[in-house]
């Protein structure tokens, strides 16, 4: 198998604009656990053009590992609440 650079897995695949999404969660059983961080990064051209982070939960309390007094410091708010921003940097053209 030959290795390629991302640069080549890009243009095999005819990609230049497109958006990366990451999303951390309290753990990995879909019944039981939840998402508390979304990102995402735009990529137009084969380069970043920009970013997205938030913490939140999907109204639920945080896990008892996760510091919650740095989690509100850092804007943490439920998705209902983040939704309409996220949505709004999709669709904002740069």
């Amino acid at each position: 198998m030959k290795l390629r650079t991302p640069s080549q897995i890009l243009q095999l695949f005819k990609l230049s604009d497109f958006v990366c999404l990451d999303f951390e969660t309290t753990g990995l059983d879909p019944q039981n656990s939840v998402i508390i961080e979304a990102a995402a990064v735009k990529i137009k051209g084969g380069k970043v053009t920009d970013k997205y982070q938030s913490l939140v939960s999907f109204d639920c309390e945080l896990p008892e590992a996760t510091n919650e007094d740095a989690c509100r410091a850092a804007n943490y708010c439920y998705f209902k609440d983040t939704e309409p921003e996220l949505m709004q940097w999709f669709e904002k053209n740069d």
